[in-house]
């Protein structure tokens, strides 16, 4: 009992030394800021700016080259923040791994690196990290939060290491289904697994689909239409349309790099005492109009001050307000893109406007250059019934293999590939 009690409580000790003390595996992870202060949380891989904004939150085991976390806090002076990596599966759930299988080093990394704005109306902190190196790819979630108090998370910001253990091919074609090839992408896709001794490749595989990094709508669980075994070849081309996105339409944009007139789509440039405001004009209904082709960053944005080039801490932010003209419907409007994190800041839900005959929401951004549309939640209606969908548009598309080991206590991403959808030359 004695040699039990000792090697229970050296356990304890070795997870505690470890890292994240509040281990709890089930619990879901997500793209989430807790305290609204927080803005503009980006994870991309190191790069050129403004370029790798833009990214995708994906680095290649061997690639070589650093994850940078970056986000700034609205406040005068800053604080003590600090970053802890979490191992996730698939589904995004935290795996049953402790941090010593996934990092070496002790999971509770400071955020040293910090600027204050200069010149602006509004007060902020601009914090930048660079991500650790891991052991075993993956999904993981950078878990941000105050005095190295693990009670006090202030956001989660999910990125994945890749390792290239799986060819993944693949093209976006017209959808199966008759009534869908006008306004439904189908991503269709092969994985071939040469080196990888697989007992029932249909079930050991997992696949995940999202559409312009996205999550929220991301497909998952897709199982293969044709297993060729002699070929150790996994084929996803089906026809069950469990493999089609709606194409929506290409997205609208305002640019905001400038304070010093109104930017492209900005209607009106006015300066409070205590911060810029910026009216987008008035959008519209784009369902059943003609397709209309524009470069776009896909739902993504960039920060950029054309006045004063020269960094994270001399952009402004600026009280943006958004207006559709639309009657009331059944359901929920929701500003989207990734200025409002798809929908998860509370500002992404719009308010309706009765004597306006439409629908409100304003919300603080940072200069820079930036996507956006709108969605609808209900019952009866599409989450495009605004913008309409068609096959034509250009999408980004990441397609997302894992792999669980003999033994292993979490899914690992052994396969990855990007394919543009209707890609245009610049």
């Amino acid at each position: 009992m004695r040699k039990i009690l000792i090697f229970n409580l050296a356990a304890i000790l070795l997870i505690s030394l470890n890292g994240f003390a509040q281990r709890n595996p089930g619990k879901l992870w997500e793209d989430k800021v807790f305290e609204p202060q927080f803005r503009s949380v980006m994870a991309f891989p190191a790069g050129p700016l403004p370029q790798a904004y833009l990214q995708p939150s994906v680095v290649g085991m061997n690639e070589g080259r650093p994850m940078i976390l970056t986000f700034d806090e609205l406040a005068d002076e800053f604080d003590n923040y600090f970053v802890a990596l979490i191992h996730c599966n698939s589904d995004w759930k935290e795996s049953s791994l402790y941090p010593m299988d996934y990092i070496d080093a002790y999971n509770e990394f400071p955020i040293l690196e910090y600027n204050f704005s200069r010149n602006t109306l509004v007060n902020y902190v601009n914090y930048q990290f660079q991500v650790p190196q891991v052991k075993l790819p993956g999904n993981y979630a950078l878990v941000v939060y105050r005095n190295r108090n693990q009670n006090e998370i202030v956001f989660s910001k999910r990125v994945m290491f890749v390792s290239n253990q799986v060819n993944v091919g693949g093209r976006v074609a017209i959808s199966a289904g008759v009534e869908q090839r006008n306004t439904h992408q189908q991503v269709e896709f092969t994985i071939a697994y040469p080196n990888l001794d697989l007992n029932n490749p249909s079930q050991e595989i997992k696949v995940v689909v999202r559409q312009n990094q996205r999550w929220d709508n991301a497909l998952v669980n897709l199982k293969p239409f044709r297993v060729q075994e002699n070929q150790r070849l996994l084929d996803y081309r089906n026809f069950d349309l469990k493999n089609n996105f709606p194409g929506g339409s290409e997205f609208r944009f305002f640019d905001l790099r400038t304070l010093n007139f109104t930017g492209q789509n900005i209607t009106n440039l006015t300066k409070d005492r205590n911060f810029y405001i910026a009216t987008i004009g008035a959008d519209a209904l784009r369902r059943g109009q003609a397709y209309s082709e524009t470069l776009d960053i896909n739902g993504n944005f960039i920060i950029e001050n054309n006045d004063l080039p020269t960094g994270q801490r001399d952009p402004d932010y600026v009280l943006t307000e958004f207006f559709l003209q639309s009657g009331k419907i059944d359901g929920k409007v929701k500003l989207m893109g990734a200025l409002t994190n798809w929908g998860g800041y509370e500002e992404a839900e719009m308010q309706y406007d009765a004597n306006a005959n439409g629908y409100r929401t304003e919300i603080f951004v940072k200069q820079g250059w930036y996507d956006y549309s709108y969605s609808v939640e209900s019952k009866t209606l599409p989450p495009f019934h605004f913008e309409g969908s068609r096959f034509e548009t250009e999408n980004l598309y990441e397609i997302i293999v894992y792999y669980r080991p003999i033994g292993a206590r979490g899914d690992q991403i052994i396969g990855y590939q990007k394919i543009e959808a209707n890609r245009r030359r610049d």
